[in-house]
Protein backbone atom coordinates (compact mmCIF):
# COMPACT_ATOMS: atom_id res chain seq x y z
CA UNK A 1 0.00 0.00 0.00
CA UNK A 2 1.35 3.42 -0.88
CA UNK A 3 1.35 6.33 1.53
CA UNK A 4 2.20 9.99 1.52
CA UNK A 5 5.26 11.01 3.48
CA UNK A 6 5.20 13.83 6.00
CA UNK A 7 8.14 15.85 7.36
CA UNK A 8 8.77 13.37 10.18
CA UNK A 9 8.82 10.49 7.68
CA UNK A 10 11.48 12.32 5.64
CA UNK A 11 13.58 12.79 8.78
CA UNK A 12 13.13 9.13 9.73
CA UNK A 13 14.10 7.94 6.24
CA UNK A 14 17.29 10.00 6.37
CA UNK A 15 18.28 8.51 9.72
CA UNK A 16 17.41 5.00 8.55
CA UNK A 17 19.41 5.43 5.34
CA UNK A 18 22.39 6.59 7.36
CA UNK A 19 22.17 3.63 9.74
CA UNK A 20 21.74 1.11 6.92
CA UNK A 21 24.52 2.70 4.87
CA UNK A 22 22.51 3.09 1.68
CA UNK A 23 24.02 5.27 -1.00
CA UNK A 24 27.47 3.77 -0.62
CA UNK A 25 27.67 4.38 3.10
CA UNK A 26 28.01 8.13 2.82
CA UNK A 27 25.99 10.63 4.76
CA UNK A 28 22.44 11.20 3.49
CA UNK A 29 22.45 14.66 5.10
CA UNK A 30 22.65 16.73 1.90
CA UNK A 31 19.93 14.70 0.19
CA UNK A 32 17.87 15.13 3.34
CA UNK A 33 18.27 18.91 3.03
CA UNK A 34 17.14 18.72 -0.59
CA UNK A 35 14.08 16.66 0.39
CA UNK A 36 13.19 19.21 3.07
CA UNK A 37 13.63 22.06 0.59
CA UNK A 38 11.42 20.37 -2.00
CA UNK A 39 8.78 19.52 0.63
CA UNK A 40 8.71 23.17 1.74
CA UNK A 41 7.46 24.11 -1.75
CA UNK A 42 4.37 21.95 -1.25
CA UNK A 43 5.61 18.97 -3.24
CA UNK A 44 4.33 15.71 -1.80
CA UNK A 45 6.26 12.45 -1.67
CA UNK A 46 4.61 9.07 -1.95
CA UNK A 47 6.19 5.83 -0.79
CA UNK A 48 5.16 2.97 -3.07
CA UNK A 49 5.29 -0.73 -2.25
CA UNK A 50 7.24 -2.40 -5.09
CA UNK A 51 4.77 -5.29 -4.97
CA UNK A 52 2.09 -2.88 -6.21
CA UNK A 53 3.99 -2.08 -9.40
CA UNK A 54 2.94 -3.82 -12.59
CA UNK A 55 5.50 -6.22 -14.04
CA UNK A 56 5.91 -3.93 -17.04
CA UNK A 57 6.18 -0.71 -14.97
CA UNK A 58 9.07 1.59 -15.85
CA UNK A 59 11.14 2.62 -12.82
CA UNK A 60 13.97 5.15 -12.86
CA UNK A 61 16.75 4.90 -10.29
CA UNK A 62 18.73 8.11 -9.94
CA UNK A 63 22.11 8.34 -8.26
CA UNK A 64 25.23 10.44 -8.25
CA UNK A 65 28.90 9.63 -8.30
CA UNK A 66 32.15 11.42 -7.72
CA UNK A 67 33.54 13.41 -4.86
CA UNK A 68 30.79 14.46 -2.44
CA UNK A 69 32.81 17.50 -1.40
CA UNK A 70 31.33 19.54 -4.26
CA UNK A 71 27.82 19.00 -2.91
CA UNK A 72 28.93 20.37 0.45
CA UNK A 73 29.67 23.66 -1.26
CA UNK A 74 26.35 23.80 -3.12
CA UNK A 75 23.26 21.61 -2.91
CA UNK A 76 22.53 19.66 -6.05
CA UNK A 77 20.01 21.29 -8.37
CA UNK A 78 17.11 18.84 -8.27
CA UNK A 79 15.83 20.15 -11.60
CA UNK A 80 18.93 18.59 -13.20
CA UNK A 81 17.92 15.21 -11.82
CA UNK A 82 14.33 15.66 -13.00
CA UNK A 83 15.59 16.66 -16.44
CA UNK A 84 17.73 13.50 -16.68
CA UNK A 85 14.66 11.36 -15.99
CA UNK A 86 12.64 13.33 -18.57
CA UNK A 87 15.34 12.86 -21.22
CA UNK A 88 15.47 9.12 -20.55
CA UNK A 89 11.67 8.89 -20.75
CA UNK A 90 11.73 10.70 -24.11
CA UNK A 91 14.50 8.41 -25.34
CA UNK A 92 12.69 5.17 -24.50
CA UNK A 93 9.26 6.57 -25.42
CA UNK A 94 7.72 5.81 -22.04
CA UNK A 95 7.09 7.69 -18.81
CA UNK A 96 8.31 6.63 -15.40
Amino acid sequence: MSRRLNAQDIDDLAVGAWILGTGGGGSPYLNHLNMQRIASTGTEFELIDPQELADEAQVAVVSTMGAPLVMQERLQDTSDVARAVEVMADHIGSKF
